[in-house]
């Protein structure tokens, strides 16, 4: 059965939030968390849960990725709604109606895939539990955040 890694992107047509990067920065983060979960987690499915708003400027970018991701595009919604799409793996079902994916890891973009992340999740596998979250900084104060 298949892993997956699931990410979203979405606002490039939005007003910044005070507390986010510019845009172009998540892109840059997208191109490097490819690259890393390529190395680190190289069985594993990349999928991009972006809005089309912020898929057609970089359209040519993602047709050069090709089969390196696989980018969802979704309605616009509010912020936290577009935070969750990156929980849809976790429903996907295969063409028999089944589970698509035994393992669905959701990051933030902007949180770049290390060593140490493959050895939390590698642990959390192994345990056979339902969920897993890290929480390693002070800020991470609630039972699960939405990118951990």
């Amino acid at each position: 059965m298949k892993k997956c890694v699931s990410y979203s992107l979405f606002g490039f047509d939005k007003e910044r939030q005070e507390n986010c990067f510019e845009f172009s920065n998540y892109i840059c983060d997208l191109m490097i968390n490819i690259r890393m979960n390529r190395l680190l987690y190289p069985d594993w499915e990349i999928v991009l849960h972006i809005d089309e708003a912020s898929y057609n400027p970089f359209l040519p970018l993602f047709t050069q990725l090709g089969s390196s991701i696989r980018c969802v595009i979704c309605e616009p919604a509010p912020l936290c709604k577009a935070m969750l799409w990156r929980l849809k793996p976790l429903f996907e079902k295969d063409a028999e109606g089944f589970q698509k994916y035994s393992h669905v890891i959701c990051r933030d973009l902007d949180s770049l895939t290390t060593y140490r992340d493959v050895q939390a999740v590698t642990y959390w596998m192994n345990r056979d539990k339902a969920c897993h979250a890290i929480t390693d900084s002070e800020s991470h104060n609630l039972p699960l955040m939405g990118g951990m």
